[in-house]
């Protein structure tokens, strides 16, 4: 999960709630509990959606596979069943994270506060040194979940959660490129980019992003995440990776030919309510009501399953899933064609699945982890109350596939 605000290295869910009872982002202090209706599991079974074809000849004919990702644990949401099957071949595979995903205020509050006072009202937000406390946390998360893959331990680059989306940006306009990159603080109002600065600029991000494509094998299949995707760094690390891709001229040199790239979508571009089974929703600026308010913690103590029945719902390994049908996620792509990746049981159906134990790693992105180590056990699970992270154990990993020609 990140920092998912729309800006935030907030993988996965939306719950800028926290923020907003601490007063940072809206001001809100203390809801009236007791008009809150208690949030609960839909009664109707959803529906699975018909079989997709694999193409996983097609993604694994390449030489290696170069994963570039936003945050940590996009590696795993997106790409691990690709990871394996190159694993598997024999094939290199490397693994760059660009942040820390130490910007997702929310789950940095959780971690902070919970075991220390149950009143969400008098939760602290995390200042700059919190969330580098919580940057070390979730890098050592994305570590132990490649142990369990078998895959390369990965190259943190260490940017700011936040700053790939305003590197982009800067990159588009043409303006404030060599600006340096600021760090978040959820205690500064304005939070996103608002911490300190750092000695890297959009310039430095978009350099680096450059070598590290030209010194890969042409046969190298590049993942990312895709420019339509509905988190500010996931679209803006996709579009760089575009922009980069485009410098690069094919002249006979192998360094300067275009790499193909699979761009996987991790947060839809458009919202819908919590409850629907897809992967990718609810998208990072929405804010659902279903689960995280200060007047729901009585349903909680309640119904002390009612967080793990609620985080059950979109849990369905068996399913495969085609692309969220709320952007033009191909069309936008020239040369481009939706390709599904089918995953083995043995990575993603029953209890020691694979791919289930390494999302399971990422303790702090699902409200599994307390600075205090006290989590009040009806409250487990809190943060990903929608089950986000469980919902990608699916049949397939689906990607758009842009062919370098």
């Amino acid at each position: 999960m990140k920092s998912k605000t729309g800006n935030p290295g907030f993988v996965l869910i939306p719950i800028i709630v926290i923020a907003c009872l601490a007063a940072v982002h809206c001001g809100v202090s203390g809801r009236a509990p007791k008009t809150l209706p208690c949030p609960g599991v839909p009664a109707v079974t959803p529906l699975p959606p018909a079989p997709r074809p694999c193409g996983n000849e097609t993604l694994t004919s390449y030489d290696e596979l170069l994963l570039i990702v936003p945050h940590p644990d996009d590696e795993v949401l997106g790409f691990a069943g690709l990871m394996s099957e190159f694993i598997r071949l024999g094939k290199p595979v490397s693994i760059v994270v660009v942040t820390d995903g130490d910007g997702y205020c929310d789950a940095c509050a959780f971690w902070k506060n919970i075991g220390v006072t149950r009143a969400m009202a008098d939760w602290s937000p995390c200042s700059e040194a919190d969330l580098a406390e919580f940057a070390a946390i979730r890098r050592a998360e994305s570590a132990r979940a490649q142990k369990i893959l078998g895959g390369p331990q990965p190259d943190f680059w260490n940017y700011p959660d936040t700053g790939i989306g305003t590197a982009w940006e800067a990159i588009r306009e043409g303006k404030d490129a060599d600006v340096p990159l600021r760090r978040s603080d959820c205690s500064l109002e304005g939070i996103f980019g608002k911490g300190s600065a750092i000695p890297a600029t959009a310039n430095t991000l978009y350099a680096r992003l450059g070598a590290m494509i030209a010194q890969s094998s042409s046969r190298t299949l590049v993942g990312t995440t895709h420019p339509l995707d509905g988190h500010n760094d996931h679209r803006g690390l996709g579009s760089l990776i575009r922009r980069v891709n485009a410098d690069l001229v094919a002249d006979g040199d192998p360094a300067t030919a275009p790499r193909s790239v699979a761009f996987a979508v991790i947060h839809a571009n458009s919202y819908r309510d919590g409850r629907h089974p897809d992967c990718w929703y609810p998208y990072p600026d929405a804010v659902d009501p279903q689960c995280f308010d200060q007047g729901k913690l009585d349903c909680y103590e309640a119904d002390r399953a009612l967080l793990e029945k609620m985080r059950a719902f979109r849990y369905l390994p068996a399913w495969p899933w085609p692309l969220p049908d709320d952007a033009p996620y191909v069309a936008s792509i020239p040369h481009s064609t939706e390709v599904s990746f089918c995953l083995p049981p043995a990575l993603v159906q029953g209890e020691a699945a694979v791919k289930l134990l390494a999302v399971r790693e990422f303790v702090s992105q699902q409200g599994l982890l307390a600075r205090s180590g006290e989590i009040p056990p009806e409250l487990k699970g809190l943060v990903d109350c929608l089950g986000y992270q469980l919902s990608f154990i699916r049949a397939n990993e689906v990607f758009v596939l842009e062919v370098s020609e």
